[in-house]
């Protein structure tokens, strides 16, 4: 029975969290239309997604990991064609070269620390352009970590 209520107690927690920052969100998007729209007492929110983590690691880790997998995927397709003509030692000169990259790729794997660079919503909003006219964008929100500030605004 303890381990329901503490389970309860946790779940409620969580989601008087999310909900708290969601709201901040929309205060901060709410903001940021009052400064910036044509005319925004147009604006409609239509939609916003939950909140996302914009982690470093989408951005530097996989385009450095890629980037040595496909280095070592033409080191050991050149051995492997070196083996095929009978030349071991351009096949030997190849896989060392391999094996070096792939002690990279796990040296990088082990070294890499990702971190938050803030927080991500993704929206669709309605608002009068310039010319009067009413439009739906999809929007992308960039937060800071501590959800105080509007910190980029793409419009897709």
């Amino acid at each position: 029975m303890k381990i329901k209520l503490i389970i309860a107690i946790i779940c409620l927690f969580m989601l008087s969290c999310t909900n708290n920052n969601e709201s901040k969100a929309r205060k901060l998007i709410e903001a940021y239309y009052q400064e910036n729209a044509n005319d925004p007492e147009s604006v409609e929110i239509v939609k916003l997604s939950e909140i996302i983590p914009d982690s470093v690691i989408d951005y530097i880790y996989e385009y450095s990991y890629m980037s040595d997998t496909i280095n070592l995927y033409h080191k050991t397709r050149m051995a492997r064609l070196a083996i095929s003509y009978d030349d071991f030692d351009k096949a030997e000169v190849y896989l060392n070269e391999a094996d070096s990259i792939n002690k990279e790729i796990d040296r990088k794997k082990e070294q890499f620390k990702p971190y938050l660079r803030g927080m991500i919503v993704k929206g669709k909003i309605r608002g009068k352009n310039k010319m009067g006219a009413k439009v739906l964008n999809n929007v992308i929100f960039h937060f800071d970590t501590e959800l105080t500030k509007v910190t980029d605004v793409e419009i897709e």
